[in-house]
């Protein structure tokens, strides 16, 4: 996906796209290529149908209509991407808080902050 390798994916029942784990390792330098004027970021909350609702990262392109392009494993068929979304638990919730980079509005840290707050009562992947 747009250079980062995955081997485990999500498909967000509500709006039938993917969900991506957020990187484990190398954090800064995976998130590096998306911190420009190219892109945007905003956490906003998993669209499923189910019980289960996450906040994800999602990154847009603030120029055309493609954040890269996805290829499938050995296929090698490469697919646009118009946005790459990412699953925020608490310590991804808890990075992106600390992480200093103007690709984040209060707005979007505070609702990282509030999601950090209600993990007790809520029913999330995290």
């Amino acid at each position: 996906f747009c250079g980062i390798v995955c081997r485990n994916v999500m498909i967000d029942n509500g709006c039938n796209t993917c969900i991506l784990p957020f990187p484990k390792d190398n954090r800064n330098s995976i998130l590096a290529p998306f911190q420009k004027a190219a892109y945007t970021w905003e956490v906003a909350w998993s669209g499923g149908t189910g019980a289960i609702h996450c906040p994800v990262l999602k990154i847009l392109p603030s120029v055309g209509d493609s954040v890269g392009d996805m290829q499938f494993g050995i296929t090698g068929y490469k697919k646009s991407m118009p946005f790459l979304r990412f699953h925020l638990g608490r310590e991804e919730a808890e990075f992106l808080i600390s992480l200093k980079t103007k690709m984040l509005v209060k707005a979007d840290k505070d609702v990282l902050r509030r999601f950090l707050v209600d993990i007790g009562t809520r029913n999330v992947l995290g």
